[in-house]
């Protein structure tokens, strides 16, 4: 059905073998009639076998120099308009062929593979992931030797990542490309904030020392006692970690945030920058410096040394604010 049918040759002495037997049997003693000549149109039809070679055999299908029907495709395609209008992209059956070869080859080699459905069963999840190298569950991820040094803080995240990683169906080594990335950027991102905290820490102390002079190291003392004496060492921790919501920087390396420690800590404790390390009971430490200047009222030292007059009148000020709030 391929090819041109081979046209059969018509052999003269077909036909004839009846008229040759009766003619062998008849009386040689009379002679037969002449026969009349031959009409040329039957001649022409059927010509003596000596006069015409035999016909060639036609090549076999899909053999070298085969012609194909020229309606291959409709033969093919059948009643299917989209299969026939996708065979027209394809000049002969060999195209078609090595199409299908090539696919075969893609499919065995595992580069191609089916498609999880929209609603699979638990046994068609089940065996796609198994097909496709996605761990049967969140925890069988194999994130390599890496994960032995990861920290509390990387642990506490791969725990939220990685059941969303499995439920869209990740395989292992898309998990571990898609970890790294992050985990790289999430390294960018520390060292470029520890960078900027570190300009920020500089600058703010910077900018306190021209400004505090020889009492900046009593008045950083004094926002630590502050806030010993209110927070608890957790709470504490969380207070100079804080960051400013718009510049993302700390909170302890601003100046107007360390201005106002200090003067919340001279509030509740006025004798904080006269008498530093009065603890729990500044009131002793007031009067105990109160009387130590009053002893020396009088003399040289006194009258002579302006500091100490200012002073004694900045401790009878903090006494006098202390004894306010008892």
């Amino acid at each position: 059905m391929w090819i041109h049918r081979t046209r059969r040759a018509h052999r003269p002495d077909e036909g004839a073998g009846e008229g040759a037997s009766a003619g062998a049997s008849a009386p040689a003693a009379a002679p037969a009639a002449s026969p009349a000549p031959a009409p040329a149109s039957a001649a022409s039809a059927d010509p003596p076998a000596s006069s015409s070679p035999a016909a060639s055999p036609a090549p076999a299908p899909g053999g070298e120099g085969a012609t194909w029907r020229p309606d291959w495709r409709e033969q093919l395609a059948g009643s299917d308009e989209a299969a026939l209008k996708q065979l027209q992209r394809y000049a002969s059956p060999q195209e078609v062929w090595k199409k299908a070869k090539a696919l075969e080859t893609r499919l065995s080699s595992g580069e191609l593979r089916a498609a999880l459905p929209a609603k699979p069963t638990p046994e068609q999840l089940n065996d796609w992931r198994k097909a496709n190298g996605v761990p049967e569950k969140a925890d069988g991820y194999d994130l390599g030797a890496a994960s032995a040094k990861f920290g509390d803080e990387t642990k506490a995240f791969l725990d939220r990542a990685l059941p969303v990683l499995h439920a869209a169906n990740l395989s292992n080594d898309q998990a571990r490309t898609v970890l790294k990335f992050l985990n790289d950027n999430a390294l960018d991102a520390n060292a470029a904030r520890a960078q900027s905290d570190l300009q920020a820490q500089e600058a703010g102390e910077e900018e306190l020392r021209a400004e505090w002079g020889a009492e900046f190291k009593r008045n950083i003392g004094l926002i630590h006692g502050f806030l010993d004496k209110g927070a608890d060492a957790e709470f504490k921790e969380a207070i100079l970690d804080a960051r400013d919501g718009k510049t993302g920087k700390p909170l302890s390396s601003d100046p107007r945030w360390l201005r106002m420690l200090l003067n919340a800590a001279l509030i509740d404790n006025p004798a904080g920058k006269l008498v530093p390390g009065g603890g729990a009971n500044p009131m002793k430490g007031v009067e105990d410096r109160i009387a130590e200047i009053e002893s020396k009222m009088g003399t040289k030292a006194y009258i002579n040394d302006d500091k100490m007059q200012s002073e004694y009148r900045e401790l009878i000020d903090a006494r006098d604010k202390l004894r306010a709030r008892v």
